[in-house]
């Protein structure tokens, strides 16, 4: 049972933005009240655990959003699967009439660590609670594919790297087709004694709305950063 205050934005009575982390504004302190009834069960089997849950969530004010509801219940359930080498786990939930999913799989030796997952979230989808990988904040109307791994060569030598491709089902601000975007990262350190090199190179590929020239479309932009620091330690070691 959970009952809280909330620092909200109220434009015309309704809730427009949450400040978690409170606000300079004394009319949007403890503005919204929060009411949460639920019960969360979990079961573990030697390393591995499976559970579910189930809540009745109100607020005490509508959202500015109308599609936003103010009352909902949410429906879950969980997994963390460990066998030999293999860690399987994923969450699905449905919180009102929207659906999220979370599942993936992470494999191999510490010398040579992959992560495969998988993430798929409804538009709208309530997001007060949660916080699930995705590629934005507020995680609603996506769904991707994850690639990562992390290699260590040596005791000197880690490279790490990912892969990850989204989509936006439904429609953005004033894009008004669904919309990709790709990312990708490599990172190689060098460590020895006090001295640690790292190399960082990072694109990025988004579909944005963009008017250029008074034409308004979709355009694919590319963003790269390459880096490349050093450090050195005066009073330790890297080791």
């Amino acid at each position: 049972y959970s009952r809280t205050r909330i620092d909200a934005s109220l434009p015309q009575d309704r809730i427009s933005t949450f400040y978690p982390y409170g606000t300079a504004n004394n009319l949007w302190r403890n503005s919204v009240e929060e009411r949460i009834d639920g019960v969360a069960l979990r079961y573990l089997f030697g390393r591995s655990s499976y559970g579910m849950y189930f809540s009745e969530n109100r607020f005490d004010k509508p959202f500015a959003n109308s599609d936003m509801p103010a009352s909902y219940q949410t429906r879950g359930v969980f997994f963390f699967h460990r066998l030999h080498n293999f860690d399987l786990f994923g969450e699905y939930a449905l919180i009102g009439e929207k659906r999220g999913l979370v599942t993936g799989i992470r494999w191999g030796e510490p010398s040579f660590r992959h992560l495969l997952l998988y993430r798929i979230y409804d538009n709208n989808l309530p997001h007060w609670h949660g916080n699930p990988f995705s590629s934005q904040t507020n995680y609603d109307n996506e769904e991707g594919l994850y690639y990562g791994l992390r290699l260590r060569l040596s005791r000197s030598w880690t490279i790490n790297a990912f892969f990850d491709i989204w989509r936006h089902p439904e429609t953005r601000h004033f894009e008004k087709m669904p919309t990709t975007r790709t990312e990708q990262y490599l990172q190689v350190i060098y460590s020895k004694s006090r001295d640690r090199v790292r190399m960082k190179l990072h694109h990025k590929n988004y579909d944005r709305y963009r008017v250029i020239d008074d034409i308004p479309k979709i355009r694919s932009e590319h963003k790269s950063v390459l880096s490349l620091d050093w450090r050195h330690d005066l009073t330790g070691s890297f080791a």
